[in-house]
């Protein structure tokens, strides 16, 4: 077996760099729109930021609302030879 040589146009800490930055840019934009759109409304920005807070801190508890009981299961094992 011959070794072949990869050719990778970018290095990892880079692409991990912008990758981070693009994640940081988004949220900003996120929390720029979403904090507009309230003081469109007429909440001040102590407020806005309040909202905001809650909302990100809020969305790490998941309250189960009902749960249902099925007849039919939901997962099903298949087994599939090729």
């Amino acid at each position: 077996m011959s070794k072949r040589i990869l050719y990778r146009p970018y290095n990892y800490v880079i692409l991990a760099f912008l990758i981070g930055l693009l994640v940081l840019v988004a949220s900003l934009l996120f929390v720029g729109f979403v904090g507009l759109a309230f003081r469109r409304i007429g909440f001040s920005p102590q407020t806005t930021i309040l909202i905001l807070v809650a909302t990100f801190v809020g969305s790490y508890i998941n309250i189960p609302l009902l749960k249902v009981k099925t007849v039919i299961p939901v997962i099903r094992e298949e087994y599939v030879s090729f």
